[in-house]
């Protein structure tokens, strides 16, 4: 594919942090490779390092993918991305020519890989003893049951002596009944708690947005005491707002949504230590928006395979629920390819609006996509909004770093951003200048 399909911030937005993303670029040059080659699917290169023999790397465009030989633990490490970078900013200097066998042999075990994916797809799911898993399940169900009765009176206990005194509390407070939580095999309601102990000190009607947690907690607790009573896919909510999960096989083996995606924009959170990338993807001919997760514990990386601004053609399966938005990548075929960013609310009202009617589908909505055709900057009272041609500002939850940078490329005129709505403020993710796209940085927060 040609270089020119990506920009640099493209490219840099798969650095795994600062100090990559400034090494990555010290390396994006032609001085500093030797036996630079290109294919119709790969790149590579060899980089001199510290040791005596040069750093084998090599970059698989079809995704992309990244393998160095080098020691460093990240991902894709600095060699990957001033290999990049350089077939991005000097497409000249690379030139096409056959593949070493080093080469070879890594996109051969890709392609094997794939292979034997696509097969277990075939074969679908292994069969399961019926009777084993009834009995876990109802385990589960009951070690549930009784953790939740346990949070509903510490909630009520909370109610009753006011919000007032949650205040002087510590993490622990908080951190003690996810613990609780946690034993229960409720993950996903441990997670909801520790997220109340930042609430109580996040400021300026803190107590109107720790009610509204609370509020969201006790609701899903009543909606799984009255599990059999509901609708299956709001079934399938409620048990993930609970964290339990879902084979991927069966999802992988439903019926898939074929479309040409845009990666509009990433985010990434830090939940103790598990890393947890959203991926954001809207379907060209079927407008769905479509969230990818993936994961990482500790110093693992995180995958890189979707590009901040690239278009894939792809079919995606969704997971079950009355809002259908995560998914997983069934299949997808071809290079990725840029393109402008989509543009898909008029003004805030639109998207408001919509973020409206979703909320009232799945009340656990935590965020949402939003894509607003013209958002400009503005400074009021010393506040960072964004103002759209109607004028409605919105509040933003950016840092200083991409607040510089959204100032920087729109010069205070509307641009088009892209970004994730929490119910209050927008955490923008991208923008586009009616020329080409802009990825902000995914950040870590806790």
């Amino acid at each position: 594919m040609s270089p020119c399909n990506y920009n640099r911030d493209q490219v840099l937005a798969l650095a795994p942090d600062d100090s990559s993303r400034k090494a990555g670029e010290g390396l994006a040059s032609a001085r500093k490779w030797l036996n630079l080659g290109l294919d119709e699917r790969s790149l590579w290169g060899e980089c001199q390092g510290s040791g005596s023999r040069p750093y084998q790397t090599c970059i698989d465009l079809s995704e992309p993918a990244f393998k160095c030989s080098c020691p460093s633990r990240k991902f894709p490490c600095k060699h990957g991305l001033g290999l990049f970078l350089l077939h991005v900013s000097e497409p000249g200097v690379v030139t096409a020519t056959e593949a070493p066998e080093w080469v070879l042999g890594w996109l051969d075990k890709r392609v094997e890989s794939q292979e034997k994916k696509e097969r277990k797809l075939k074969e679908g799911p292994k069969p399961i003893d019926g009777e084993a898993q009834a009995k876990r399940q109802a385990k589960r169900h009951a070690n549930i049951e009784d953790g939740l009765a346990e949070l509903d009176r510490w909630l009520c206990d909370r109610i009753r002596q006011g919000l007032a005194t949650v205040q002087a509390e510590s993490y622990e407070f908080w951190d003690g009944m996810a613990a609780r939580m946690v034993d229960a095999q409720a993950p996903g309601m441990a997670r909801m708690l520790r997220a109340c102990a930042s609430i109580a000190s996040s400021g300026e009607n803190w107590q109107e947005r720790l009610l509204e947690r609370l509020s969201t907690i006790h609701l899903a607790i009543q909606a799984y005491n009255r599990l059999p009573s509901l609708s299956p896919q709001m079934q399938s909510e409620v048990k993930q707002v609970m964290g339990l999960t879902v084979n991927q096989d069966d999802v992988l083996g439903g019926t898939g949504v074929a479309d040409i995606w845009q990666v509009m924009g990433q985010s990434i959170e830090l939940d103790d230590k598990l890393k947890v990338k959203r991926s954001w993807l809207r379907g060209g001919k079927t407008n769905k928006w479509a969230m990818v997760l993936s994961f990482a514990h500790g110093m693992q990386p995180l995958d890189v395979s979707l590009m901040p601004g690239a278009f894939i053609l792809a079919e995606l399966a969704y997971y079950p629920g009355v809002l259908p938005m995560r998914a997983l990548i069934k299949m997808r075929d071809g290079e990725p390819f840029a393109a402008p960013l989509t543009e898909v609310y008029a003004d805030a009202d639109a998207a408001l609006l919509d973020y409206a009617k979703a909320r009232a589908a799945n009340p656990w909505l935590e965020v949402y996509p939003f894509s607003i055709e013209s958002l400009a900057p503005v400074v009021v009272n010393g506040n960072f909004y964004l103002k759209d041609a109607r004028g409605n500002l919105l509040n933003t939850k950016i840092d200083r770093l991409n607040k510089l940078r959204l100032l920087s490329v729109s010069g205070g005129r509307p641009v088009c951003v892209f970004g994730e709505w929490d119910g209050a403020s927008l955490r923008p993710l991208s923008m586009n200048n009616g020329e080409r796209y802009f990825g902000l940085e995914a950040g870590i927060k806790s």
